[in-house]
């Protein structure tokens, strides 16, 4: 897994925890091996209460534009 520059390897057992703002990417090379992923959004601990409203709102716009064109 590479995010931003960093590259690390998954762990078994281990939690792995990033900052998906950043480019990133994952891969699966193994052939005999599932890879089952569970996300988690959470709030980044800089944003104000402000900040997550607007965000919270421009997600709502986009959602409403997303339904106008179904």
């Amino acid at each position: 897994m590479r995010v931003g520059e960093d590259e690390t390897e998954w762990q078994v057992g281990k939690m792995l925890i990033f900052d998906d703002t950043y480019e990133h990417e994952a891969a699966n090379k193994s052939k005999e091996e599932e890879r089952v992923v569970l996300i988690v959004d959470i709030w980044h601990p800089d944003l104000s209460a402000e900040e997550k409203i607007a965000i919270q709102n421009m997600f709502g716009v986009v959602k409403e534009m997303i339904e106008k064109r179904k």
